[in-house]
């Protein structure tokens, strides 16, 4: 599995959330649907164990191994930033990443009241 192309493709979709979990493919969070990326394979406890070991430096890996979860953040260069949480689910690490847009969206790109203008 290519962790930055499955970023790219989050990317392309605009897809708000990533998430990496053992015994799936990744899955998309867009416009609040869950999408399967069936073009690529489940993932394996390896496969997380190396994304851990990619995404992480050892600060971040005693934190993960102190609170069974870490924050960082992650920049695929040319392509974007995102938030990134590692944490402990059913005895196996798994990987949530948020994508941080370039721009703000506007009020009403985000349905909020005229109020809070």
């Amino acid at each position: 599995m290519n962790f930055e192309e499955v970023l790219k493709e989050a990317l392309r979709r605009e897809a708000s959330d990533v998430h990496f979990k053992v015994g799936a493919p990744p899955i998309l969070r867009v416009h609040g649907k869950l999408l399967k990326l069936q073009d690529f394979p489940s993932l394996s406890e390896t496969d997380i164990n190396h994304l851990v070991e990619t995404l992480t430096d050892p600060r971040h890996r005693e934190v993960l191994e102190q609170r069974a979860s870490v924050d960082l953040g992650y920049s695929l260069e040319g392509a974007g930033r995102f938030r990134v949480n590692i944490y402990r689910s059913l005895g196996n690490y798994a990987i949530a990443l948020r994508v941080i847009r370039e721009t703000v969206p506007s009020i009403q790109e985000l349905n909020l009241p005229e109020v809070v203008e």
